[in-house]
């Protein structure tokens, strides 16, 4: 049987689509899984300490956490402080859980223009490169914004119409989020 798309190139038969469906969600759940099995157990550095205290409390004015805030990022940390987690998982378990969006999402982009072997590769070095790693086992918002600004700039490349009302939500988002990132 032949699955066809007019916007995904050649049609390619069922069981390339199942192979590549494995191969998207075997790169996103490992590279997830590796990451919570790292969750850091201590606060790191002042700004982490900044976030922790903002999960009990949001206030600026205390630098709870620092300027410019990050109400965003605080927001979706305090939901899962809210659920028991520590403040230092509370704030690395969005980055690690929205980096394996983004790693499926950047499979979703590359496979249909790229060989397997390729669109593997490339994805494999995002989800599993030693700066991306580093970066969402930290307390901070860089991991959730990088992910953030990787789906957003995965929306725009994808020239789908359909995508830009969520596009427009995530590049909003990551001014709560990472607003560093915006000029990007």
């Amino acid at each position: 049987a032949i699955a066809s798309d007019p916007r995904q190139g050649p049609p390619r038969s069922i069981d390339s689509a199942r192979t590549d469906l494995l191969w998207l969600v075997g790169l996103a759940a490992m590279g997830v899984l590796l990451r919570l099995v790292f969750l850091p157990s201590y606060l790191d550095n002042h700004d982490s300490v900044n976030f922790a205290l903002a999960l009990d409390g949001f206030d600026l004015a205390h630098a709870r956490p620092h300027f410019p805030g990050y109400p965003v990022y605080v927001f979706v940390a305090r939901i899962f402080h809210d659920l028991g987690a520590p403040a230092p998982i509370a704030l690395t378990l969005p980055g690690a859980l929205l980096s394996g969006l983004a790693t499926a999402a950047l499979y979703w982009l590359l496979r249909p223009t790229l060989p397997r072997l390729a669109a593997v590769a490339i994805t494999a070095l995002y989800a599993f490169a030693p700066g991306i790693w580093v970066t969402d086992l930290k307390a901070l918002s860089d991991g959730l914004g990088l992910h953030l600004f990787t789906l957003c700039l995965i929306g725009v490349m994808a020239n789908r119409p359909r995508l830009v009302p969520l596009t427009a939500l995530g590049l909003g988002l990551l001014v709560g989020v990472r607003a560093s990132l915006l000029p990007l």
